[in-house]
């Protein structure tokens, strides 16, 4: 799969998201020159369109990070859905999102029409233990307990 085009990642799990950002990345032979991180809530419009429609510098291609893109204009947000189709040329433009967005979001429409590719991270499920379990474990000098409570069930 090329990764070339608009990818939104969405959920909580910021970890395995800029896991796959890298990914791209060395997929495409994106240099640091040709990778632009950015926050949705201060690019403007016309500064996001001029950056995904510019030729990479020394890569094949240019990968855009936006971080926050449910704070990006919802004006941006449909100028790169309306122009998907060059970007997919010079960029990978890949946007960052926590939480689903607002079906009103010209991005959210066009991730529902499939223009977008979505994928999304789930937060991590950790073991649930007591506050306090370690420091208990200690005490009592059971080391069982003790490596329980901060590697969760062994068994």
């Amino acid at each position: 799969m090329d990764p070339r085009g608009l990818h939104l990642f969405l959920g909580p799990d910021r970890a395995r998201k800029l896991q796959r950002v890298q990914e791209f990345q060395r997929t495409l032979g994106v240099g640091v020159m040709d990778r632009h991180d950015l926050d949705g809530a201060a690019v403007g419009r016309h500064e996001l369109i001029a950056l995904c429609r510019q030729r990479p510098a020394l890569s094949p291609v240019r990968l855009i990070v936006i971080d926050q893109a449910h704070q990006l204009e919802s004006e941006a947000g449909q100028m790169l859905v309306e122009q998907a189709e060059g970007i997919a040329q010079t960029a990978c433009v890949v946007l960052l999102a926590d939480w689903e967005m607002s079906v009103r979001h010209p991005l959210a429409r066009a991730a529902h029409e499939g223009v977008i590719d979505v994928m999304r991270f789930a937060g991590r499920e950790g073991p649930t233990v007591k506050p306090f379990a370690l420091l208990d474990a200690i005490g009592s000098r059971d080391t069982i307990a003790a490596l329980q409570a901060l590697w969760g069930d062994l068994g």
